[in-house]
């Protein structure tokens, strides 16, 4: 992290200092640990105090500027993160002035101002970087970019969020060449299709390149508008999507064949399109290559994520032992440098869907020794109580569902599950209805519900074919049939050859 660098640096600098002012009340080190460990604590109040205080101490002035910028730099980063615009950018002058980067000012400010859920900041950041620094405009993912969307529509500030997704689709081209920003396009249709600009809507579609844009332009009932457009139709096919996007896949791993990212994304579509040998071909000649010695450039970051895509189309092809095997192979790899607590659980999910509960919660109990997030906790204890709930372990079940309960919020639709899990048909129904008739959730609860290609044999997968009859069984109820045409409908659309 720079911080840490950046203090490092300022105790270094400290060190070495005249000792003219050796008389000094306060040791300027115990500030600048003061402020080290208020950062590590996110105690942003502290770090503006131990930094003003650092920046105002005799000593600091025998300090090299790139030092004093730095500490600048940090200090103003410490008052963006509490909303202080004013100071932030005061320390940030300084800094510049000192020789830190705008560009480089810029890119640290847009993440905190995302995090705050500051729209209108991070909008005015990023109008900055367009004007100003296209590379390091380019140099943000497409998925930063979709959370300063996220914040200005969440405000209801829809002139900004309609701005902001102009100058997204007009400028934007990421530097990642892997990341081809289709939900943008989406978002700036959505945009104008409220705005009631059908026509500039419709000029749009062809430059879109999200399957899952495609399926939401068909169903929900906002768009209706554009139903009847001519090309409507044939411009919305999330297969045709979806073929689109596995070409520019297998075009992305020729052009960089020392990348496994493309192939992760190519054994994605592959398995969306039905072709899960084709994936599973991938996945074995990408692993063959690495165990012969000729590694990729991003295997750290990809690896487990390729063994465990292999794994599920594995056993969706019905070859359940190699699948768990090479799952369980996914999950034993080291991840951020820990333990592998993603891959755990997602293996845990599979035994769930096969029925194998009790190898649900000896897999789970690893977890006690091992870190997780609020959400990751969740679904430990998700799974914990479906599996529980069917070994009739009432011991099991109950702290592991009041934890789910008291975190519902995190995972909706894990919750929802469980309830289906447990039989429990009319408090699953009336938790789909709250949601549905909730505007900020009813859009995303619809698209959840929508009928897909089924993945897993049922003969292999007796719990999730079980699980899947208790959700249409409560998506046919008359009350909730009201309830989805109220917001869109139901569309099963073909995706697999």
């Amino acid at each position: 992290m720079k911080h840490v660098l950046w203090t490092l640096a300022v105790g270094l600098a400290l060190t070495c200092c005249p000792a003219a002012h050796a008389d000094d009340a306060v040791d300027p080190m115990d500030l600048v640990r003061a402020l080290d460990s208020a950062w590590q604590a996110s105690d942003w109040t502290e770090a503006q105090s131990a930094g003003e205080t650092l920046l105002a101490h005799d000593r600091v002035s025998f300090m090299p500027e790139g030092y004093r910028a730095g500490l600048h730099f940090q200090v103003g980063l410490a008052y963006a993160a509490t909303g202080d615009h004013a100071q932030s950018e005061a320390h940030w002058a300084q800094a510049e002035a000192l020789g830190t980067p705008r560009e480089e000012i810029l890119s640290e400010a847009l993440p905190i101002a995302v995090r705050r859920e500051d729209g209108a900041r991070a909008l005015a950041i990023y109008r900055a970087l367009d004007a100003d620094f296209p590379d390091a405009r380019n140099a943000l993912s497409s998925g930063q970019l979709n959370d300063i969307i996220d914040s200005l529509h969440g405000a209801g500030d829809h002139a900004a969020e309609g701005e902001a997704l102009e100058l997204m689709v007009a400028g934007y081209t990421s530097d990642n060449p892997f990341d081809h920003g289709g939900a943008l396009h989406y978002r700036r249709i959505r945009h104008l299709t409220q705005a009631g600009e059908i026509d500039a809507a419709m000029a749009l579609l062809p430059e879109m390149t999200s399957a899952s844009g495609a399926r939401r332009l068909r169903v929900l009932n906002q768009f209706a508008p554009l139903w009847q457009q001519p090309e409507f139709s044939a411009l919305t096919d999330p297969r045709a999507e979806t073929l689109d996007l596995l070409a520019r896949s297998v075009a992305d791993s020729e052009a960089h064949p020392d990348h496994i990212e493309p192939i992760t994304d190519q054994m994605s579509y592959l398995v969306d399109l039905g072709r899960h040998a084709a994936a599973s071909e991938l996945a074995a000649a990408a692993w063959r290559r690495m165990q012969s010695g000729d590694t990729f450039e991003d295997a750290g970051d990809y690896t487990s994520w390729l063994l465990d895509r292999w794994g599920h189309a594995e056993l969706t092809l019905g070859r359940i032992a190699f699948g768990r095997a090479t799952l369980e192979t996914a999950s034993r790899r080291v991840e951020e440098g820990g333990a592998n607590v993603s891959q755990l659980i997602n293996l845990a999910y599979v035994d769930l869907a096969i029925g194998d509960d009790q190898a649900v919660l000896d897999r789970l109990s690893l977890m006690e020794n091992r870190g997780a997030s609020e959400y990751g906790w969740l679904q430990v204890h998700l799974a914990r109580a479906c599996a529980a709930h069917r070994l009739g372990e009432p011991d099991k079940l109950a702290p592991s569902l009041a934890f789910s309960e008291d975190h519902r919020a995190l995972d909706r639709d894990g919750y929802f599950d469980l309830l289906l899990c447990q039989d429990r048909d009319e408090d699953a129904a009336a938790f789909l209805l709250e949601r549905l008739g909730d505007p900020a959730q009813a859009e995303d609860v619809l698209m959840r519900l929508q009928p897909y290609d089924t993945q897993y044999p049922s003969e292999y997968f007796p719990a999730e074919t079980a699980l899947r009859e208790a959700r249409d069984r409560i998506i046919a109820r008359p009350d909730v049939q009201a309830a989805i045409a109220r917001i869109g409908r139901l569309e099963h659309i073909r995706m697999h050859d």
